[in-house]
């Protein structure tokens, strides 16, 4: 058997070690393992160096972690250390005696830099995303400003803001008022000397990077019972997000009602920090949506492991297509489907058409589910898949389609009906979508030469199906039972007639 070469990054944080090995070089790669000591380096002796306890958690850290890699095929070891490393005094000699102990060369990066990894693994996930960029660790906080899908470079700030950092040099129980002067002074100390881009109309986003961030937003999903609960891009309206901050802030807020094993009592107990933050930086930047994402330092690290950049501009459609030639019968067919899709809904938008990609390239990987489970599989599958770079919204439409092309009568769940009453517009696109790969999957027997002779002709009032047959061609089967029937209901859906 051939084991897949695959590429890891060690995060060296203030709070945290971490390792995350990717499942192989490919653009659209997932996580395949992933773990994290508790080191807490940024917990300094009084002369600013690294305590002893957290150097050796880190040493048995990446010992195990080396060992980790090893045995799973890792080809390439990419570590980075933070803040932490950053500023102790004897940061770099610790770099050295990690490197001797375990032949992992870390590289002790800036905090411009960490900013910039932060930013390119925010787009790795996000390509379109526009506005700024906070990645709030346990020793920094680093802001920087993407203007249509650009970084801004001389709008990035590394602040000593990190939730760590903050307890150390305040040294006391938190305490709003004091906290929150400290804070505005370094907020307001590094704006000076930057580049303070203003946001525009369309672009006052602020993305949240950081585990402190994650743990937050987290605890607001589910004090709202957010019916689709996945963190990555989850987006909250600050008018909305506030009140909550303000609860968390003021330790109004009984987090031990929220039942979740996901956050440690560290993380919560950082809480009021990280709101506080939060809020400061709404209000100092007008921010209209604040956007949380599960990608940062790590995944901008990874860009620059893989040897090639992603093909599309989304990447959800890229681990769509990664999923398709992985899982699906016939690859080799689904182009044809996205032309007969385009021919069939004429006049669908830029987003549509990305949607449609998605929903067709994800099709056809429930076949190996009882046939009797496939419409409930898939629909849980793809709500939860790493469609990362669409909303809450645009997942449910993808995984109601793609159900529905298995079963024309399955039901989301019924905590979804107020999508479906309110946006349903997408859901008539959705049902489309459904009943058109429906047809095109028993029209075809799962042919690709049969599907790339199927062209439709659409008007207002009819669909005609055109089919390209040479004389000695038999590729194109004949109509079935099945895929006469699958025609008339596709045709009935859109209320038109058959232009034979």
């Amino acid at each position: 058997m051939t084991f897949k070469k695959r590429p890891a990054v060690i995060d060296i944080g203030s709070n945290s070690v971490r390792l995350v090995i990717y499942e192989d070089f490919s653009p659209a790669t997932t996580i395949f393992y992933n773990e994290k000591f508790s080191c807490k380096l940024g917990r300094f002796n009084n002369d600013n160096s690294l305590t002893e306890t957290a150097k050796q958690h880190t040493k048995q850290a990446l010992i195990r972690f080396k060992k980790i890699c090893d045995s799973n095929n890792v080809s390439v070891i990419k570590a980075i250390a933070t803040a932490a490393l950053r500023d102790a005094v004897d940061g770099e000699n610790f770099a050295q005696e990690l490197k001797s102990l375990t032949g992992i060369d870390v590289t002790i990066i800036s905090g411009n830099a960490e900013a910039v990894y932060a930013t390119k693994g925010l787009l790795y996930k996000i390509p379109h995303a526009c506005g700024l960029v906070g990645d709030l660790g346990g020793g920094s906080l680093e802001l920087s400003t993407i203007h249509k899908t650009k970084i801004l470079y001389n709008s990035i700030m590394s602040m000593p803001l990190g939730v760590l950092r903050l307890q150390n040099d305040i040294s006391e129980i938190f305490n709003i008022k004091n906290y929150e002067t400290h804070i505005q002074k370094i907020l307001e100390k590094h704006i000076q000397f930057s580049t303070k881009t203003p946001l525009n109309d369309g672009e006052k986003n602020f993305y949240c990077i950081g585990g402190s961030w994650r743990a937050l937003l987290t605890i607001y999903m589910l004090h709202t019972e957010t019916e689709i609960f996945v963190l990555q891009y989850f987006t909250v309206n600050t008018a909305d997000i506030l009140p909550f901050l303000e609860l968390i802030i003021h330790q109004q807020f009984d987090t031990s009602k929220i039942k979740t094993d996901t956050i440690s009592k560290r993380r919560m107990s950082s809480l009021p920090i990280a709101a506080l933050i939060l809020k400061m930086i709404i209000q100092e930047y007008a921010i209209e949506n604040v956007i949380i994402s599960s990608a940062g330092i790590r995944e901008g690290i990874l860009v620059e492991i893989l040897p090639f950049q992603r093909e599309t501009e989304s990447s959800s459609l890229s681990y769509a297509i990664s999923e398709a030639n992985l899982r699906a019968r016939n690859p080799l067919m689904l182009s044809a489907f996205i032309k007969n899709i385009d021919q069939i809904i004429p006049d669908m938008s830029d987003k549509q058409k990305l949607l449609a990609e998605i929903i067709v390239y994800l099709s056809d990987i429930a076949y190996r589910c009882h046939v009797d489970f496939r419409a409930e599989y898939i629909f849980d599958y793809t709500l939860y898949s790493h469609l990362d770079d669409l909303t809450h919204l645009e997942r449910l439409v993808v995984a109601t389609a793609i159900a529905w092309r298995y079963d024309p009568d399955f039901k989301p769940r019924k905590n979804f009906s107020a999508y479906l009453e309110q946006n349903k517009n997408l859901f008539y696109f959705a049902r489309t979508m459904g009943l058109a790969l429906r047809y095109l999957y028993s029209a075809t027997g799962l042919c690709h030469k049969a599907a790339e002779k199927i062209t439709f002709i659409r008007t207002s009032t009819s669909l005609e199906q055109k089919i390209i047959i040479d004389s000695d061609d038999d590729t194109v089967p004949p109509q079935g039972e099945m895929s006469s029937k699958r025609y008339t209901a596709l045709i009935k859906h859109l209320g038109i007639s058959i232009n034979e």
